[in-house]
């Protein structure tokens, strides 16, 4: 909701909000009648011997086979990576891959997941990760994992059978698979493919990894609410100055279509967020603009944001740190408006909706606005979840003499008159009904 409020000379002056702006597998050799290539094939023969001048076993004997090249498939056994210990390293790229005659040595954490091969990526630079069996050569139902850790204590970071995204083949039973997270500097993931219920086949194993460490790498995100894994570690500075400079990563969010209302990013648990180390959050309009919104602690040592957003418009969020560098998860939620227009007549407070643009002591560097005995100010203050915005002004008085400080609007607000430099000394405040005028 909006407050509109009133006041004549004061020294600083603060308006807090109370209320809401409503804003398939292969079967064995038994099975088929068929057997890998380096064992013997058992064939009715007639006479002594056969063409090569060998007794007649009735067995025939195997055709040596070429060596496979180096990370690919063996056909004279399993594959050289059944085994998380024999992982293959990748990098960025794609590399095709099978899981014939692979066997299971790990954890099936979903879909399944059987006959798995395994390869190990490790980053050079932090970012945002993607490794997927979709392509157009695969040829079965596959299931993905990754992990980290070592092979006898693996930590999942995700596993996914069918998607999203999905990328289904014809002919091919169901999606492909693709695992997304937040890929940290210097750490080794273990990437566990194999099949549904150990179904076998062949595809492609492509990683990408999409590096935030400028604003103009932003990865897009977008929708109503979500999470969102992040990781500073190797990261350079890349923010405008005012909002802690310290390594950083960027996203691009878009809000949904519509009118706008009230978005929240945050560390904090209620938004589904967690961190392992002291974070700062900051929006941008634009790649080198000043922040829109800054915090640094919020919950404990994590940072949450609240803003007033636009319908389909892009805002840019910065993650960083306080004094250093760490992983944790984000999350966002987006409550539609549109917020009330103040009323005509007075000077417009001019902050949008949801945004905290004179937010005085509680602004990283702090931020007043100028104000003169005998104004009339019209805005607005809003509220969401556990944020509540908080309007500061700015006051020179000329001489000695009563100062009083007067409000009203619609819902129930507070008012404080303060002295002093961040921190300030609270000297008079009055809350509760309104409209609510406090005199000092």
């Amino acid at each position: 909701m909006r407050t509109c409020y009133s006041l004549s000379s004061t020294l600083r002056v603060l308006a807090a909000a109370g209320a809401v702006c409503a804003v398939a597998s292969l079967a064995s050799a038994q099975d088929t009648g068929t057997q890998p290539a380096n064992k013997p094939k058992v064939v009715p023969q007639t006479g002594a011997t056969n063409p090569g001048g060998m007794p007649n076993t009735g067995i025939e004997m195997a055709k040596p086979v070429t060596p496979p090249p180096a990370g690919g498939f063996d056909p004279r056994g399993v594959p050289p990576n059944d085994a998380c210990a024999s992982a293959i390293a990748v990098g960025v790229g794609i590399t095709p891959y099978d899981n014939l005659l692979a066997t299971l040595d790990g954890p099936s954490p979903c879909g399944l997941l059987g006959a798995d091969v395994w390869f190990s990526f490790t980053p050079a630079v932090s970012g945002q990760a993607s490794v997927t069996t979709c392509s157009a050569n695969r040829t079965y139902d596959t299931v993905l994992a990754v992990h980290t850790g070592g092979c006898g204590a693996l930590a999942l970071v995700g596993c996914n059978d069918d998607g999203p995204p999905s990328c289904p083949n014809a002919g091919v039973p169901f999606s492909g698979s693709t695992v997304n997270f937040a890929a940290t500097a210097g750490t080794t993931y273990l990437l566990q493919v194999g099949g549904f219920n150990s179904a076998t086949g062949s595809s492609d194993l492509t990683v990408s990894l999409v590096t935030q460490d400028s604003c103009a790498g932003a990865v897009a995100i977008s929708g109503a609410s979500g999470t969102v894994a992040t990781s500073t570690v190797g990261q350079t500075p890349d923010a405008p100055a005012g909002c802690f400079a310290t390594p950083d990563i960027w996203f691009a969010w878009t809000a949904p279509p519509g009118p706008g209302g009230s978005a929240t990013f945050s560390f904090c648990p209620a938004q589904g967020g967690s961190a392992g180390y002291d974070t700062v959050l900051s929006m941008h309009t634009a790649c080198g603009a000043a922040a829109s919104a800054c915090n640094d602690d919020f919950c404990g040592l994590s940072s949450s944001i609240t803003f007033a957003a636009t319908g389909s418009t892009t805002y840019l969020i910065r993650v960083a740190g306080f004094s250093g560098t760490g992983t944790g998860t984000m999350g966002w939620s987006f409550a539609g408006g549109p917020c009330i227009t103040p009323p005509a007549g007075g000077i417009a407070e001019g902050e949008p909706c949801g945004t905290d643009t004179n937010g005085g002591c509680n602004s990283i560097p702090p931020i007043f606005s100028a104000i003169s005995i005998g104004d009339t100010i019209l805005g607005n203050a809003w509220a969401s979840g556990g944020t509540r915005d908080t309007d500061w002004y700015q006051v020179t008085t000329p001489s000695n003499g009563t100062l009083t400080w007067r409000g009203a609007g619609q819902m129930p607000f507070r008012l404080f008159i303060l002295t002093g430099v961040c921190p300030t000394t609270v000297i008079a405040t009055v809350g509760g009904a309104h409209p609510a005028t406090r005199s000092r």
